[in-house]
């Protein structure tokens, strides 16, 4: 027989009671430190989102800033493009006009020597022989419009350095053309064909250059 088990004396009661009752308290303070320190780690998470939303949106209001300023400089910048491209075109028209005039000049000066001379039997024709290097007029240009084929007409100023064009005799007038072209960048000029032109009515094709 095996040897019976003695009794707990009532010490021996009290101090297996008094380890559990350690044990609960040690495993209590335990949880109560992991509690404390998950609740830290989540305010310092929460303020650090706090900071990082912060952070975004006064570089989101800086991007903001620079690309309005950006598109301000740009604005800025295409405005004196154009205020240049304006001047310019102005300025060959007033170059037209002042070769324009040159040329007046010297078949007036050519007229005023051939009234003062005598010639036995040549006169010479100096329309012919001094002839007016400037060409204007109306031209049709093919209108820009995709919707419709048609043409539209302005006025055509041709030097011996530009083509100039105008809306108007009005705006010619007062040096404002639309467009201006260097005739030292125009490779060649040709006639066209019906399949070039093929919406253009057949009569005007003789009429009709590119």
């Amino acid at each position: 027989m095996s040897p019976l088990t003695p009794p707990h004396t009532p010490c021996q009661a009290i101090n297996k009671l008094t380890e559990v009752m350690n044990r609960k308290v040690t495993v209590h303070g335990a949880h109560a430190i992991k509690d404390t320190e998950i609740r830290r780690r989540e305010k310092d998470n929460r303020r650090l989102q706090l900071e990082l939303r912060s952070e975004k949106e006064k570089l989101n209001s800086t991007i903001i800033k620079y690309q309005r300023e950006l598109n301000d400089m740009q604005a800025v910048i295409t405005d004196e493009s154009q205020t240049r491209l304006e001047l310019q075109m102005a300025l060959d028209s007033k170059d037209s006009d002042i070769e324009q005039l040159r040329c007046q000049i010297t078949s007036l000066s050519i007229h005023s020597l051939d009234s003062t001379s005598i010639s036995s039997g040549n006169d010479l024709d100096t329309d012919d022989a001094f002839p007016d290097v400037r060409l204007e007029g109306w031209l049709a240009l093919p209108t820009k419009s995709s919707k419709r084929f048609g043409w539209d007409k302005k006025y055509v100023v041709v030097s011996s350095k530009k083509i100039l064009f105008y809306n108007s005799e009005l705006d010619k007038e007062q040096a404002n053309p639309f467009m201006t072209l260097d005739i030292d960048k125009l490779f060649h000029v040709r006639p066209v064909t019906q399949t070039d032109v093929y919406r253009a009515d057949a009569r005007e094709i003789p009429r009709i250059f590119q």
